[in-house]
């Protein structure tokens, strides 16, 4: 079997039976919170205990992660390397508490915080160089897929004009299309783009069928693998995809080149590939459309309900 391992952040859900370590993971360290202090870690947790974990959190992640490779490099292994960059508190390695002046706001998007921003995403850079680095030292390269993302949008810390609509917390575009990057030599080739739609529920299946233990997936997944599509540069599967946070955001729903987001009463209607930026609700102008989307949303919202 593999030896796994997720060192970082693991937001969903505070209580022990929550914990990677009853997940399929056998080592976790990192902490449960949506964003924590980058130097203080007395909340964090190796396994189900709570350890004051000394250093920088990325520091930390990425040094877990390299020793973590070097103890299986003669064994099959999965590594989930849940970095706590570039999430705010904007703190750098300097930032340490008894550095930090008074009245400074570590999570607010501005002037000030934009140079430690980037001093952050330096330092996560750095850190996937490492492990690359390390997969590579090994003479393993041939035989790891190396997959990066980013779990959410734009935060307007870039000054930088976006071509997208919405940023994190946000059914727009900005909010959840992200670039991401798959690496695998001998198998992936070098320079290969795509413009194919995945969302991260899709990584399951996709790494399943690449180890050859697909036939022990649950049934009724929402991803569909991606393996054709890495390495043979197969089409995607068409799809309908749907994502929300009710109640806050409401439901979205992706349907080819349509896109629809429904909160309440409120619908609109945007057809991406004319529309990348989302301007024009043409909810109207497509009856048929907006109908059959409504539809589907009303059908995917049940499915998803307690007890359904």
């Amino acid at each position: 079997g593999y030896a796994t391992a997720l060192f970082g952040k693991w937001h969903c859900g505070y209580e022990n039976k929550f914990n990677p370590v009853h997940l399929g993971f056998n080592e976790f360290v990192g902490f449960l919170h949506g964003g924590a202090d980058y130097h203080l870690h007395g909340a964090w947790r190796n396994g189900l205990e709570t350890q004051d974990v000394k250093g920088y959190s990325t520091d930390i992640i990425t040094d877990k992660s390299v020793d973590f490779i070097k103890r299986h490099k003669d064994t099959p292994f999965f590594l989930y390397v849940a970095h706590q960059a570039v999430h705010n508190p904007y703190q750098t390695r300097d930032d340490t508490p008894e550095k930090r002046e008074p009245g400074w706001k570590p999570n607010a998007v501005n002037e000030v915080n934009r140079l430690r921003y980037q001093r952050i995403l330096e330092d996560l850079d750095q850190s996937v160089g490492k492990v690359l680095d390390t997969v590579s030292q090994l003479g393993l390269a041939q035989d790891t897929l190396v997959f990066f993302w980013s779990d959410n949008g734009d935060v307007r810390m870039s000054p930088a004009e976006r071509p997208f609509r919405g940023g994190k917390f946000s059914h727009y575009e900005g909010g959840h299309r992200v670039p991401a990057v798959a690496w695998w030599p001998g198998k992936i080739r070098a320079g290969t783009k795509s413009d194919a739609l995945l969302a991260g529920f899709d990584l399951f299946p996709t790494l399943t069928e690449i180890a050859g233990i697909s036939k022990d997936n649950p049934p009724h997944l929402d991803g569909i693998s991606a393996k054709d599509h890495f390495l043979h540069g197969k089409p995607m599967a068409a799809r309908d995809l749907f994502f929300g946070y009710e109640p806050k955001l409401g439901t979205a729903m992706r349907h080819g080149d349509w896109k629809m987001i429904l909160k309440g009463d409120d619908l609109q209607l945007y057809n991406l590939k004319a529309d990348l930026k989302e301007t024009t609700n043409v909810a109207n102008a497509n009856p048929d459309t907006t109908a059959l989307m409504r539809q589907a949303i009303e059908r995917f919202k049940q499915t998803v309900t307690p007890g359904s």
